[in-house]
């Protein structure tokens, strides 16, 4: 009775496949490499190890410490810092 009053409506979640590459575009969204792959990697790096000592990080501390990541990363000497 139920699945009458619903109607096709909500059929998209009985189906397995559909379910699946909604999941797969989603995992696809969030896997972006960035447009500074070493300093992304280098500040998260960093991160994590001062979060593991139990320190705060906050939006203010990121933005400094990406700062001197930046001066000292030599693949980044040509370029302009980011804002």
């Amino acid at each position: 009775m139920i699945s009458k009053v619903l109607g096709p409506k909500y059929d998209h979640l009985d189906d397995i496949d559909k379910k699946k590459d909604r999941y797969l575009l989603q995992d696809k969204k969030r896997s972006s490499a960035g447009d500074w792959p070493d300093l992304e990697a280098a500040l998260f790096e960093w991160q994590q190890r001062i979060e593991q000592k139990k320190a705060i990080v906050t939006s203010e501390i990121l933005k400094e410490k990406a700062k001197q990541l930046w001066s000292a990363l030599p693949q980044y000497n040509s370029k302009d810092q980011p804002k």
